[in-house]
């Protein structure tokens, strides 16, 4: 089975919202992967994986207080520029 945050977004937030899913772990498994790769890709001109594990708690609780925040709420997502 593929890691979440392969899977399509409509997927990812329908496990959220379910509670079969946290936000956290996609998260994490976003960090380990950047871990993992970033040392040849350097894709990332900063990286604050401390700040994406604080948003996604912050987004854990939200759901769990049934509060929705849209369809990307509890999503990982990376911003790539193309210019500097």
């Amino acid at each position: 089975m593929p890691d979440w945050i392969d899977r399509p977004l409509s997927e990812i937030a329908q496990a959220l919202r379910k509670g079969t899913l946290t936000a956290r772990d996609p998260t994490e498994e976003g960090i380990a992967r950047h871990d993992k790769r970033d040392v040849k890709l350097g894709a990332h001109k900063t990286w604050d994986p401390a700040n994406a594990q604080s948003q996604a708690q912050a987004s854990d609780a939200a759901c769990k207080a049934t509060k929705e925040l849209g369809l990307s709420q509890g999503t990982l997502f990376t911003v790539k520029a193309i210019y500097d």
